[in-house]
């Protein structure tokens, strides 16, 4: 277990500080100058002055917990909007923390499981997904409202799309969702893109861009008309085409992918 970091492309993986030992990492958000770690047993930053990973506590109502704090919850994902405010989607429910250090907070109305969080690049909208569904947030993540579906079962990737209109994106274990009026309705896949299980969703910046990767028959596909029509990447080089997550590598325009085996992959300027 740990997070490792490589400082250039190709170069050698290193453990980025110590502490993380025998976790399971789930999530990774840099929120301004912190470096924050999901994990199976509770949320994690990292100081950079000592090289080690501290517990982050998670402030539960005291009716909840004794003493209000909890902080071996398992984080499924993690999402931030500058340094102002940052999610966490946690087996406990959805924790929200202001600025940079601030205590983590159960968001009222967002208790329960959650395996999703996301929140647009203004920080208004937010989106977390539990076992009833997805809820949306209009002053992020103070407060929540149920939305109608998707009807898809479990969420495992959420993404807010900026423009006119703005596009909310699910990537469910049955497909991709889209809503064009903030979740009143839902469309069922996209042109191009098979009903199957996505686990990894990637937007790029003003969402001219989207990337998702099929963890149950594999492929990563990308479109480039707000998620109305795909086309499954063709470049070699992946291990195995079955991709689990994704995330931007450390040039303007590289995207990582972690399939099931054979470690991080990197396509280079593959936005542009």
């Amino acid at each position: 277990g740990g997070v490792f970091v490589a400082s250039s492309v190709p170069g050698a993986w290193s453990r980025l500080g110590e502490g993380l030992k025998g976790r399971e990492v789930l999530s990774l958000l840099v929120h301004g100058p912190q470096t924050l770690a999901g994990t199976d047993e509770g949320l994690f930053v990292l100081d950079p002055a000592e090289g080690k990973w501290r517990s982050v506590p998670l402030i539960l109502p005291g009716a909840l917990a004794a003493g209000g704090v909890r902080s071996r919850a398992r984080i499924l994902g993690l999402a931030g909007f500058a340094d102002e405010v940052a999610l966490a989607a946690t087996s406990l429910g959805v924790f929200r923390s202001e600025g940079v250090g601030g205590p983590w907070r159960l968001s009222p109305g967002a208790g329960g499981e959650s395996t999703a969080v996301a929140i647009s690049d203004d920080g208004r909208l937010a989106l977390s997904a539990n076992a009833a569904g997805v809820m949306l947030s209009h002053d992020g993540a103070r407060t929540w409202v149920a939305l109608a579906g998707p009807a898809s079962g479990r969420v495992n990737a959420l993404a807010v799309v900026g423009g006119s209109p703005t596009v909310l994106l699910a990537a469910t274990h049955q497909g991709l969702r889209r809503s064009y009026d903030l979740g009143a309705t839902w469309l069922e896949g996209a042109l191009n893109l098979p009903d199957s299980d996505y686990t990894g969703l990637l937007v790029s910046g003003g969402g001219e861009v989207i990337y998702v990767s099929d963890f149950a028959w594999g492929g990563v596909y990308r479109s480039d008309d707000r998620g109305v029509t795909f086309r499954r990447l063709t470049v070699p080089g992946l291990a195995s085409d079955r991709v689990w997550a994704l995330g931007f590598g450390l040039s303007p325009g590289d995207l990582l992918a972690a399939p099931l085996v054979g470690g991080l992959h990197l396509l280079e300027r593959a936005i542009h």
